[in-house]
């Protein structure tokens, strides 16, 4: 398959995976006494055809084609490695809608996304000989490991730093990137939180009882680091 093949592909799974995203996210049935329930979480998705949600999608779609060639024609990485990425980016971009308008993490956003981490790595195990199962095996678990460390001692530290939903999207990340790509990504994504806050502190419009949503600074990170790292 030529790299041109490669991006117009990758850029067609991704779309499926957007879509895919939204309907796992939109299924998921909640208690009635959380704080959003499902009829209020369901506009997501009939919002979706409103002109701002589309101009949204084309926005997101133009973000597939310059990530696509950034990782396949420039950095040059495996189609496999490409996916990977490409399908947290559109996991992580359902989750900021939802974390943006309903400051709730879609748990079977999360469980779609290690399923289909599950058979990336297995296509990565037996197309790529010199891979070792073990090897990736560890990197997860460590990575994984660690961010579910880091979040539960944030927490137990003071309970309003960080909510469970995003104690158990960190985690995933580090399952679906490893370590060094996570924690490149979660400082970065740590990074915008940081200037964002001190901006909307000088401009009086945060203040430092003001609780921002992790998944959009999450999702700026993966995106600042496939473009300029190749994550």
């Amino acid at each position: 398959m030529d790299m041109i093949t490669q991006v117009i592909g990758l850029i067609i799974l991704s779309v499926g995976l957007c879509f895919l995203f939204l309907y796992v996210s939109k299924s998921e049935k909640y208690d009635e006494n959380e704080k959003y329930v499902e009829d209020k979480m369901n506009q997501i998705i009939t919002k979706i055809t409103d002109s701002f949600d589309i101009k949204l999608l084309s926005v997101k779609f133009c973000l597939d084609i310059v990530i696509a060639c950034m990782l396949l024609l420039f950095y040059q990485n495996t189609f496999l490695d490409s996916l990977n990425t490409m399908v947290l980016v559109n996991a992580l971009f359902v989750i900021t809608l939802y974390d943006l308008k309903y400051h709730i993490i879609p748990n079977r956003a999360l469980i779609t996304l290690l399923g289909i981490k599950v058979i990336v790595v297995l296509l990565t195990i037996f197309t790529a000989k010199e891979i070792s199962a073990l090897f990736i095996l560890i990197d997860m678990l460590i990575a994984g490991l660690a961010f579910l460390l880091i979040g539960v001692v944030c927490r137990f530290m003071n309970k309003n730093a960080i909510g469970m939903g995003d104690v158990k999207l960190l985690s995933v990340i580090g399952i679906v990137l490893g370590v060094n790509d996570s924690f490149h990504m979660v400082i970065t994504g740590m990074v915008c939180i940081f200037f964002v806050s001190v901006i909307g502190l000088f401009l009086k419009k945060l203040t430092r009882d003001s609780e921002l949503p992790l998944a959009p600074f999450i999702f700026a990170g993966l995106i600042i680091s496939a473009i300029s790292m190749g994550v």
